[in-house]
Parts: structure tokens; C-alpha cells; sequence
């Protein structure tokens, strides 16, 4: 059940009082939190990485599922009245200050679900994380949704960097699937225009974050990139 990992070193892009420090970012869609197996396989998985924040998208928690890890805060959108589906959290260690936000969506979600959280940086400059899914029941084109949570964030800005991990089951040749399918090719479309808008990098794992699909997809920011001189 091991399914291949995102995972980021971030350096010198955290707030102050971890600035001497290296932040590691896991991205994974967990297919399911319910069952023990799935829980240990995610202990273990800290134990391992000792990650500062993990990005986990198909959670298929609902409110009657409780979540604690030691040493960390477990930021969770479940789906509503979901029986088991879908889903998207954040765990982020104690230390860290952050801003949940909240409502990017204004109209209603027919794609995408997601958890999403600020953290103040230096010199007056937001790093907005998100963890983020789309089902592949669903091959509606999201880009308008994908459009808005970019707008609402001001992520065109030069003081706002993000970080947006996640399985969208968009597939395209480009991030190493084997055929397109129509949500990734619009998608694949929507980077390319927005690219320079948005300083946004594609980057993906040498195998899917859910092998079953055969799809994995993350956004990083790329002045992110470009100002510290690492790639992740």
C-alpha cells in the first residue's frame, strides 16, 4: 500500500523563528483514514520523514471520525455527509503559527475540495498552503474553480507564494501519464497561459500518488523557487 510520496525541502521560506531551519513538505492522497492500517501507515510515515507539514488529499473522513497525532495540528475538510469520500487535510507541527482559510470558493464546488492555511513569512510576504482534491468520478473542468481560489489568494502578487499539493486525476502526457484525459488537458492549457501570471512550476512524482488512477499532480510557486535558488 506504500504509494509514492511529494515530498519538498523548503529553505529559508518559513516564518522567523524557524529560519535556521529546513521544512519538509509531504504531499500523499491517503485513500481513506478510517481503517488502523491506514493511521499506522501514516505514523509511520512521520517517523520515517519527521515532516513539518503533511498534505493529504481522499481522506474519507466524516465528522464522526476522530484524528489526533502527537505534536501536531490536524487542519481537516471533510466532505459533508459523507458516508466515505473524498476529503482533503493539512497536519502541521504545533510550532507553527498559521491562518486557516476559509470559504476561497464562493460559488458552489463541483470539483475541487480543499484545506487551506497562511503562514507569515519575513518581510511582509504570505505563503498560502493548500492541500487539494478532485474526484475522478467527476471529470467536470475546474478551472474556473481553479481560477477563482488563484484570484481570491492574490496569488499573482509578487508577496504571496503558495504551495498547492494534491490528486486532482487530471492526466497528461507532460507530468509522465501514459494518455491525457480531457480535465488534463485543460488543465495542462490553464498552466501554460498562467504560468508567467501566477509563477507557477509543475512538479510531479516518478510515479502516481495514487496508483490505481495513474494520476499525481502538485503547484509550486516558482519565484518561490527562482528567490532561494533550490528546487524542490
Amino acid at each position: 500500500m506504500l504509494q509514492e510520496l511529494i515530498i519538498y525541502t523548503i529553505y529559508s521560506i518559513m516564518p522567523s523563528e524557524l529560519v535556521n531551519k529546513n521544512t519538509i513538505i509531504i504531499a500523499i492522497n491517503i485513500n481513506s483514514l478510517i481503517s488502523l492500517e491506514k493511521k499506522y501507515f501514516l505514523l509511520k510515515l512521520i517517523k520515517i520523514y519527521n515532516p513539518d507539514i503533511i498534505l493529504l488529499s481522499e481522506t474519507k473522513l466524516n465528522q464522526k471520525h476522530k484524528l489526533i497525532i502527537d505534536g501536531y495540528n490536524i487542519i481537516r475538510n471533510d466532505r459533508p455527509n459523507s458516508i466515505q469520500g473524498g476529503g482533503t487535510a493539512i497536519i502541521i507541527k504545533k510550532n507553527y503559527k498559521y491562518k486557516i482559510i476559509d470559504n476561497i470558493l464562493t460559488k458552489k464546488q463541483t470539483c475541487i475540495e480543499s484545506s487551506t492555511i497562511l503562514l507569515k513569512l519575513k518581510n511582509n510576504e504570505n505563503l498560502y498552503i493548500m492541500s487539494i482534491y478532485a474526484s475522478q468520478n467527476n471529470q467536470h473542468n475546474f478551472n474556473k474553480e481553479f481560477e477563482e481560489i488563484f484570484s481570491t489568494l492574490k496569488l499573482d502578487k509578487l508577496e504571496n507564494y503558495y504551495i498547492i499539493g494534491g490528486d486532482m486525476n487530471a492526466k497528461h502526457t507532460n507530468w509522465n501519464n501514459k494518455e491525457n484525459n480531457s480535465r488534463g488537458i485543460s488543465l495542462n492549457d490553464w498552466i501554460n497561459y498562467n504560468s508567467i501570471t501566477y509563477k507557477s512550476k509543475l512538479h510531479y512524482t516518478d510515479a502516481p500518488t495514487y496508483p490505481r488512477t495513474n494520476a499525481s499532480l502538485s503547484i509550486t510557486e516558482y519565484i518561490l523557487i527562482q528567490l532561494h535558488n533550490k528546487d524542490f
